[in-house]
């Protein structure tokens, strides 16, 4: 599709691009439009680029799709997904990224789980946990009703992630 497409790859957080195999958001442009011009179009995913040829012969970059934005969440030097956190923990929580007061970057998990239970269920994620015995991530867990979530001010619908840090 390079032929009729410009595909950019640029980091979650502005729009610039992304280095080697960097995760990022997917914006496209079209070439050639008869009707308006469509120009870096975000459709809503995340991917990397690829390095080498297709094996298929094909000498268009090639790039990796993964999966939808604004469910990645960037902690240090790692990607923690939304989903993946949902899945261990089985119930419905919310996150608020901060910092911690000594600086460090913290995630507080609201949730109706006991601490040490959620703590549990989160142990199989690896990625977590190493953030977690790295020291770029402390986790504090809140038990809490999802009646008690934080809610948006002006929409009042229910965030799954506040993200405070600055």
């Amino acid at each position: 599709m390079s032929d009729i497409q410009h595909l950019e790859i640029v980091a979650l957080d502005e729009d610039v691009a992304v280095a080697g195999n960097e995760v990022g958001r997917l914006l496209f442009t079209a070439k050639f439009r008869e009707s308006h011009a469509v120009q870096r179009y975000a459709v809503g995913d995340t991917g990397r680029w690829l390095s080498g040829p297709c094996p298929c012969g094909l000498t268009s970059p090639r790039f990796e799709l993964l999966q939808r934005h604004g469910r990645l969440v960037r902690i240090g030097t790692d990607f923690i997904c939304l989903k993946q956190l949902a899945s261990h923990l089985q119930t419905p929580f919310q996150l608020i990224l901060d910092h911690a007061p000594d600086g460090l970057e913290r995630m507080r998990l609201r949730c109706d789980l006991r601490p040490a239970d959620a703590l549990a269920r989160l142990q199989p994620y690896t990625t977590l946990t190493t953030l977690l015995r790295s020291g770029l991530l402390c986790v504090e867990v809140e038990r809490c009703e999802p009646m008690q979530f934080s809610t948006n001010q002006h929409s009042g619908k229910i965030p799954e992630l506040i993200d405070a840090r600055r």
